[in-house]
């Protein structure tokens, strides 16, 4: 092959490569410690099928907003019911987390939580946007909102509310960074959800392929050692508020 020709191919070639490279941004909420483990793990998944990702941490609500205007790709973690209420997505199936819904209060506050309507009883503290806290909560009246788990935490401890819920993973990872002992898990968690990845509609021809890599690495266990190092990383060093991989 003449040297011209074979130069003309390899320049050829690597065009094309960077042409066809390309990123997605998605979306998550900040502030949670499974959307971080999110943040970690995803773009690990999308680097094995050739595609890089960022990740966005931002407030659920503007989240949402981004992923209904098209402005970012798809959403890092949500519950399932998140797929019915807006229309802009896609589930990737299977899911790839879950989170537990459950109760705390301040120690000695005599208050014990064992189901979901327990809780119309009491003053409730949430974060804002978050899908599974916002829907165990419908319709119940005494709902506070709050821009951060942090500030949820501290809202009970001021006695603005009675019961603060979420996460328990999210919830025990703070109070441990805040050195916090006098909230604690006031009964069993209410609700185990799982966490799914969300693509808007205009790349739902990938959902599939996305898909299969997570099934096959929670059947070779990778997944789970990916967690595993997730959850060592950021539990050892907290404080990360924007991942790119």
């Amino acid at each position: 092959m003449p040297l011209r020709l074979f130069l003309f191919i390899l320049i050829f070639v690597c065009l094309s490569s960077t042409a066809f490279a390309w990123e997605l941004k998605f979306a998550s909420i900040e502030g949670l410690a499974e959307q971080k483990i999110g943040g970690y793990v995803l773009p690990r998944i999308y680097k094995r099928i050739g595609v890089d990702v960022e990740v966005l941490p931002m407030p659920g609500k503007r989240a949402q907003l981004a992923v209904e205007k098209g402005a970012v790709d798809g959403e890092v973690m949500r519950i399932y019911t998140y797929g019915g209420e807006v229309p802009n997505v896609v589930r990737v199936e299977p899911a790839y987390f879950y989170l537990d819904t459950t109760p705390y209060v301040k120690k000695g506050s005599g208050i014990q939580i064992n189901a979901v309507d327990d809780l119309r009883n009491y003053r409730i503290a949430k974060v804002r946007g978050v899908k599974h806290t916002s829907n165990i909560t419908a319709g119940m009246d005494r709902v506070y909102d709050l821009d951060s788990a942090e500030q949820v935490i501290k809202f009970l401890e001021y006695g603005r509310a009675d019961v603060a819920i979420g996460n328990s993973l999210n919830l025990n990872y703070l109070l441990k960074e805040m050195k916090n002992e006098d909230v604690v898990a006031a009964g069993p968690p209410l609700a185990r959800l799982p966490l799914y990845h969300y693509l808007t509609k205009k790349h739902s021809r990938k959902a599939a392929k996305v898909g299969k890599m997570i099934s096959g690495m929670q059947q070779s266990g990778k997944l789970e050692r990916l967690i595993q190092e997730a959850e060592y990383k950021i539990f050892q060093a907290p404080g990360e508020a924007h991942y790119k991989h």
